[in-house]
């Protein structure tokens, strides 16, 4: 819901707005599995153990396998290493979400100046609970009975018919025991307050006048993230086999404390439009250049002080062709979580090569757990800017332009990468060492590098990065007294260039790999160049095409998006998987008369699946949107 208000008050003008929005997602899938971060044993008491003891509530074992050697009658723990409990149904995870925004502002005019201020807030919070989750405290307590209702992690289908079910099921009672629901709720607000002024007629140049706007404004973010008891730490999980305790007590999720931050920021800008020559001055080739001089200053309470310049012009050579360029500078310091987050957890496939390679064993992708945490030692983004372009139209109501950009960025905010920090590992365990950002379990049995537990993934400075790209755009409006108007707005953009410069760490395994020190089948993704990997495709673009005649008009957008390569696996041959490329319509026909409006659309109308790629669900999320094709109603009143 949204809506609009203005009122005349004497010589200035009241407005607002008041907006709120609420969604809702409900998705099931299958149960976690255990983390090698939070160790679940079986006891020995297990009635169902089959290294159980020789008796059992006074009577002799009968799942206790015969003829053992080396177990003692009181029997032996186990580990669990790789089970997912499906028994229990999968997970039911909701998602809600909650924003309302609101604005309040002055506006009129004052000596030749225009003046607007306003005040802003806004306030989202986002509600996400996973329901049938297992408490590993309750699961562990399920384990250790030793009674027939104990839970049973032994059972499934039998031998010959293993894909029929689960033969012996575990009792329902005991399964609805240890399952619990879990929520993490995120909540984030902005609160403004802004004065702007602009003159059109600061003064006068030989070429025309120079206009001017600036303000100021200052804003507070805040940023909470409150985590189930169960994941924060408050609630914790003991292995009563090994004495150990653990920060998490979900199966499946690693600890991870609450945060809460805000920060206040105070902001100066301004800008000068200045004609330089005017179409009167009579300058061949010239019908005017214009410049634009701006600046943005910036006052952080927790990070420091910043001050970025802008340069733009134009140059209008005839009335079809004007020529345009810009430089600027630009500035971002770290957001709340890069700076204060104590710790969050993803879980990707990765290939632990250093287990694989050392152990003599097959390196196949494995689940795991990445955990990045803020970084309160991180300097701010800095950027450079520069583009060149023309507007050329040959005839009236067809336009074309084609603009060259290129950014230069020094200290982007990112990771290392688990599988460069997991590559690392193995490199210096070549010559006796170990990586620390990895974090591993003892060896077992003949192992000489044991399981992943997770690796500590944590936000640092990247070295400089490069991006160049190519925009070209072009669209065409056609009036007809009979058949209406058409309109068809085209825009492409290539990526000509993206490269990330390698961090110390990147570069040694740039170097070693290409010395063949990891073997066969190993790429080193986060730096180099970046073009149609990480979801960078080379090629993007869209077209918009339209037509109107009186109250009624259709419309259709189409979007592409190119292939990129899946570097999250590879195939046999030791090359990366390519995503497909992407295209998607969105199509509408739309009614408005008198204040009315009615619109009825469909997007994705031919209902495009996602490529296939190795991420949890799927599909690359940062690119594609999985949503099928969904049809909608909007219907609107302007008063």
């Amino acid at each position: 819901m949204f809506g609009t208000f203005s009122q005349d008050i004497g010589p200035m003008e009241f407005f607002s707005e008041l907006g709120y929005y609420h969604a809702e997602l409900e998705g099931k899938r299958e149960q976690s599995a255990p983390i090698s971060s939070a160790v679940i044993s079986i006891p020995a008491s297990n009635f169902y153990n089959p290294f159980g003891a020789t008796t059992i509530n006074g009577v002799a074992n009968p799942n206790r396998l015969a003829n053992l050697t080396g177990v003692p009658t009181t029997g032996l723990a186990l580990r669990i290493t790789t089970y997912r409990p499906v028994d229990t149904g999968p997970r039911t995870f909701v998602v809600t979400d909650d924003m309302v925004r609101g604005l309040a502002g002055l506006r009129g005019d004052w000596r030749d100046f225009k003046w607007e201020s306003a005040v802003t807030y806004s306030w989202a919070r986002t509600n996400d609970e996973t329901r049938n989750v297992i408490s590993n405290t309750l699961f562990q307590q399920a384990l250790a009975k030793s009674t027939p209702d104990a839970y049973n992690p032994f059972n499934g289908g039998t031998q010959p018919t293993y894909s029929f079910g689960d033969a012996t099921p575990s009792n329902a009672d005991t399964i609805k025991s240890f399952l619990v629901n879990a929520n993490r709720i995120g909540t984030t607000s902005l609160a403004t307050i802004d004065f702007k002024a602009s003159k059109a007629e600061l003064f006068k140049l030989p070429a025309g006048s120079v206009g001017f706007a600036g303000g100021v404004e200052i804003r507070k973010e805040t940023y909470q993230d409150n985590r189930d008891s169960r994941l924060d730490g408050k609630i914790t999980y003991t292995d009563v086999v090994t004495g150990i305790t653990y920060g998490t007590d979900i199966m499946g999720a690693s600890p991870a404390p609450d945060v809460k931050a805000d920060r206040t920021v105070s902001a100066l800008f301004g800008e000068l439009s200045v004609p330089v020559v005017s179409e009167e001055m009579g300058v061949p080739l010239v019908k005017s250049i214009d410049l634009q001089l701006a600046a943005r200053g910036e006052s952080y309470s927790d990070f420091g002080d910043v001050v970025k310049p802008k340069i733009a012009g134009s140059w209008v050579i005839v009335d079809a062709l004007k020529l345009r360029s810009s430089w600027s500078q630009s500035y971002r310091a770290p957001n709340l979580a890069q700076f204060y987050s104590a710790g969050t957890q993803v879980a990707n496939t990765r290939t632990d090569f250093a287990a694989c390679r050392l152990n003599n064993t097959t390196c196949t992708g494995v689940s795991t757990l990445e955990v990045r945490a803020g970084n309160q030692k991180l300097k701010p983004e800095d950027a450079e800017t520069f583009s060149y372009g023309l507007v050329f139209q040959p005839i009236k109501g067809l336009t074309f332009t084609i603009d060259s950009w290129s950014l230069k960025s020094d200290g982007v905010i990112g990771i290392q990468g688990a599988q460069n920090q997991i590559l690392y590992d193995l490199l210096l365990r070549q010559s006796g060492k170990s990586n620390p950002n990895v974090v591993r379990l003892a060896p077992v049995g003949t192992q000489v590098v044991g399981d992943l537990s997770f690796v500590q993934d944590d936000y640092f400075n990247l070295g400089p990065r490069t991006l160049e790209g190519i925009d070209i755009g072009l669209s065409y409006d056609l009036k007809t007294k009979k058949y209406g108007n058409f309109s068809i707005d085209l825009a492409g953009s290539k990526l000509t260039e993206f490269q990330q410069s390698a961090s110390p760490l990147q570069q040694e395994l740039i170097d070693a790999n290409a010395a063949g020190k990891f073997g066969t089948g190993v790429t080193i993704t986060q730096a180099g160049s970046q073009i149609q990997v990480n979801g960078n495709p080379e090629w993007r673009a869209t077209a918009n095409l339209t037509w109107r005649k009186g109250p009624i008009s259709v419309g259709a957008l189409v979007s592409y998006v190119g292939p990129v390569f899946d570097t999250g696996t590879l195939l046999v041959d030791g090359q990366n998987y390519q995503l497909e490329s992407m295209t998607t319509v969105n199509t509408y026909v739309q009614y408005r008369k008198d204040g009315y409006r009615a619109r009825f659309g469909a997007r994705n109308a031919f209902d495009q699946k996602p490529p296939l790629s190795s991420s949890n669900y799927g599909f690359l999320g940062a690119l594609h949107d999985p949503i099928g094709r969904m049809f909608y109603l909007e219907l609107s009143k302007d008063f």
